[in-house]
């Protein structure tokens, strides 16, 4: 009998990563609640039809290829510390080597528009903001008396 679809998709991440599924994930598992047995990383699996990540990770894919760009999606919120990265396990190889070769370098890359060239540019000042915050105006919206 075949293995299930979500098995095998967590057996191709964890060898990947040159280990093998936990076969007991979840709670019923005696060594780790990961999907793989890796003993650095902590994969989660996630098998289904449909993902807002996928629609989002598509709809970027098809921006950066008319750039001949590596799509990644860097998911951010208020309240939480850092961003997600959500690259394609296919690119994660190239991805890797220009992170490498970023972290080594001391020049970084300019705006598109500078076309490589690097530019100085002065440190923005660090005075911190003192008082209050201007409320906005509201916008009168027809209301004539």
């Amino acid at each position: 009998m075949p293995d299930k679809p979500w098995k095998v998709a967590e057996r191709r991440i964890a060898r990947l990563f040159g280990v093998e599924r936990n076969a007991l994930s979840g709670g019923n598992s005696k060594i780790t609640r990961s999907d793989s047995l890796h003993r650095q990383l902590y994969i989660e699996s996630k098998w289904g039809s449909r993902s807002s990540l996928w629609t989002l990770y598509k709809d970027t894919k098809v921006k950066a290829k008319l750039e001949n760009k590596i799509p990644i999606l860097s998911i951010c919120l208020k309240s939480h510390e850092g961003s997600l990265l959500v690259v394609h396990v296919n690119d994660l190889p190239k991805l890797l080597e220009i992170y490498k070769e970023a972290q080594e370098s001391d020049v970084r890359d300019g705006p598109i528009l500078d076309q490589g060239k690097t530019q100085k540019k002065e440190p923005k000042s660090v005075l911190p903001i003192v008082g209050k915050r201007r409320k906005r105006p509201t916008r009168d919206k027809g209301n004539k008396s």
